[in-house]
């Protein structure tokens, strides 16, 4: 049991959104039947990520405690058949959403029941979990101790409060196609947020120097360097290494509501 994870170029996004998925799943005990992979709706099949960006990523991986190997595998492009080979695919944004939607809409229009509801964007499961799933220590954590106390401090800043939440009341559920299936989940029905109060997808911070904040999204991996790069001046490191960290955590919280969201629909009879 697994998703297909998937960001643009496959070059940081979907393999560290795997990685945060492999951490949590571990911590989850789930680890044997749970795996995901990563792909790219515009990857260079095949193609490597360069030397100098694999060495800023393997920092990356260390840090977050993913596997280093996840940024030396080649580079995987999203397929049509993918959607009958995974149970969902996640989109790391909405925009991949929308072209993996005008893909198959083309492909097999008359069959959209086939595929629509397999197909989401990761944070769809930002409101899944309920606070104290997340930080719940001990048998049954969904997150390890680390990540717990680290989300337990952003918190607050990476999903809505329980009193915007509750002054949304009656509002539609934000998410992408799969929301329908999410808002079965207990936490979900009880947190319904309105699409404008959720990010429209994990975006993946810039690192090079002088350019400031701009996020990537559709231009994730065109330019390397910008991955490699890191200049500027002590506060703009500062606030890029804080960016890079709120985007981890934010792929942390996701990835534990996907990973619960799967245990759920795991069926009572499976070994």
């Amino acid at each position: 049991m697994g998703p297909k994870l998937m960001a643009r170029s496959d070059t940081v996004r979907a393999r560290l959104a795997v990685g945060m998925f492999e951490r949590v799943a571990g911590a989850a005990g789930a680890s044997r039947v749970m795996q995901a992979w990563p792909c790219g709706v515009q990857a260079d099949a095949g193609s490597h990520i360069s030397w100098s960006t694999q060495a800023s990523l393997f920092s990356l991986a260390d840090s977050w405690r993913v596997r280093a190997h996840l940024f030396t595998a080649a580079r995987q492009r999203w397929e049509e058949d993918d959607i009958d080979r995974f149970e969902l695919v996640v989109c790391l944004d909405s925009s991949i959403t929308a072209e993996v939607l005008k893909e198959l809409s083309a492909a097999r229009p008359s069959a959209p029941q086939s595929y629509v509801a397999r197909i989401c964007c990761l944070t769809d499961f930002l409101m899944y979990c309920p606070d104290e799933a997340l930080l719940r220590p001990g048998s049954g954590s969904l997150l390890d101790r680390q990540l717990r106390d680290l989300v337990r401090l952003a918190l607050p800043s990476l999903r809505p409060s329980a009193a915007r939440v509750a002054a949304a009341a009656g509002s539609t559920g934000g998410g992408g196609a799969a929301s329908s299936a999410l808002q079965g989940g207990a936490a979900a029905a009880a947190a319904a947020v309105p699409s404008y109060m959720l990010p429209t997808g994990i975006q993946r911070p810039a690192l090079q120097g002088g350019g400031g904040l701009t996020a990537s999204h559709d231009g994730e991996g065109d330019d390397e360097d910008s991955i490699a790069g890191g200049g500027g001046s002590s506060g703009e490191q500062w606030e890029r290494a804080e960016a890079w960290e709120r985007m981890a955590l934010l792929m942390a919280v996701c990835c534990a509501g996907l990973v619960q969201y799967l245990l759920d629909c795991w069926p009572d009879d499976a070994e």
